[in-house]
């Protein structure tokens, strides 16, 4: 309900009309005790203007209109409401992945604050790697040749032809072990940006 803040002057005023001239109504208790508070409803007031006599007081709306207006604090529904547990459990769920998408996306464009040459661990496993592929490449090569010159030597007694199918079985096994390196790393590189892919939609 709408209070009215009556002036100093006006409240005394108010006061006095109530406790002198209303003094065989039998509202007049109700109406004393709602000038007790600092403010007053505008149904009391104008209450009180209308059964003080004529010139008691100044009329209704000049008390109004030098009065200040208070208005009720609102009340929210919610303001008692208790949230379960379990679903304070998931907003803050929702919330934490809610925070890391915008931390991902705000880094995203920013650049890479690790050093730029490779540590030193990471360059001996890069060539490791390097050095077991070109040993496997070899050892292909080689089992190749021997394979081939034995087999050629064997069924023509002949040393040039053994050569050349030696070679031509060397040639074999690189072209065969490269076509199998290079897709065992098309397969890896291709995991790989799958599981970034789903990093990146959790």
């Amino acid at each position: 309900m709408v209070q009215l803040q009556l002036s100093s002057r006006h409240q005394t005023q108010v006061r006095y009309v109530v406790e002198s001239y209303l003094r065989e109504n039998p509202k007049q208790k109700h109406l004393l005790d709602s000038l007790k508070e600092d403010t007053i409803s505008h149904q009391n007031l104008y209450e009180i203007t209308r059964l003080a006599p004529k010139d008691a007081l100044p009329p209704f709306w000049s008390l109004v209109a030098s009065s200040t207006w208070k208005l009720p604090p609102p009340k929210c529904p919610y303001d008692n409401y208790q949230r379960p547990a379990i679903l304070d459990k998931r907003l803050e769920a929702l919330r934490e992945r809610h925070e890391r998408k915008q931390y991902r996306e705000l880094i995203q464009d920013l650049p890479s604050l690790a050093p730029s040459e490779p540590s030193t661990s990471a360059s001996f496993k890069s060539f490791r790697e390097q050095l077991t592929l070109g040993l496997q490449v070899l050892t292909s090569m080689a089992t190749g040749f021997v394979v081939g010159y034995y087999v050629a030597w064997k069924l023509t007694a002949k040393q040039t032809v053994a050569l050349i199918w030696g070679l031509l079985t060397l040639i074999f096994a690189m072209f065969v072990d490269v076509i199998l390196i290079i897709t065992g790393m098309l397969a890896k590189d291709m995991l790989i940006a799958k599981t970034n892919k789903k990093e990146k939609l959790s």
